[in-house]
């Protein structure tokens, strides 16, 4: 049967799930609309047999601040450290956090990744076996800048050298504003996005260092 996972009043919403691999266990995330955590992302971890485990916990958020940062969280999970990261948009910029395996909250505090008040929507934050490290994306928010942004991270969430523009298009803004994938055996990631119109997908290949490969390439157009 069903299992409810959380269910408490008010909107829980857009449910974001990764599996552990090393402990064979999930950790599901939400965006939740109760007052006291409006916006924010909270976690449950799942066993392998769907039971629960634990209560569900703060992961990311201003804890009713109203800025939030669950809109259009990603997560990850990082098998060298066993830890999860975590970004989403809060307060007009993109935001991270890792967790533990356990759920509970590592480092000092929420990671800054995007420059403040210019970053709508989010992306999708990736690890990269290879190198122990992070790529999150999200959309430029400026007025006159609507680029596909990119910034790797170390597995400790430091930032690493600076954010890339992954594309100049304008890419559309629909759940995430890209998603990719790392591959292990050529070493780079591939993200894909649709452009604001709506009428054409594109992709592009980055290195693991952060370097674009060729231009962005057409998948689809109509």
């Amino acid at each position: 049967p069903n299992r409810p996972i959380i269910e408490v009043a008010d909107s829980q919403s857009i449910p974001v799930v990764v599996h552990n691999s090393t402990d064979n266990e999930y950790l599901v995330g939400w965006q939740t609309q109760q007052p006291q955590f409006f916006n924010d992302v909270r976690g449950r971890r799942i066993s392998n047999a769907g039971a629960l485990i634990g209560n569900d916990f703060f992961v990311l958020g201003e804890g009713g601040g109203g800025g939030g940062g669950g809109n259009e969280f990603s997560m990850a999970y990082n098998p060298s450290n066993n830890e999860y990261m975590v970004t989403g948009r809060g307060g007009g910029e993109i935001r991270g956090r890792r967790v533990s395996h356990t759920g509970s909250l590592l480092g000092s505090g929420e990671i800054h990744i995007s420059p403040p008040s210019i970053a709508a929507p989010n992306g999708q934050v990736i690890y990269n076996p290879n190198a122990n490290e992070y790529l999150a994306t999200w959309r430029a928010g400026l007025e006159t800048v609507r680029n596909l942004q990119g910034q790797l991270l170390l597995a400790n969430g430091t930032l690493l050298g600076n954010e890339l523009i992954i594309s100049p298009l304008f890419p559309e803004s629909s759940r995430y504003t890209s998603t990719g994938i790392f591959d292990p055996t050529n070493d780079r990631y591939l993200e894909v996005f649709g452009e604001f119109q709506e009428n054409k997908i594109f992709g592009q290949f980055i290195s693991s260092s952060g370097q674009l490969i060729g231009t962005n390439f057409a998948i689809a157009t109509n």
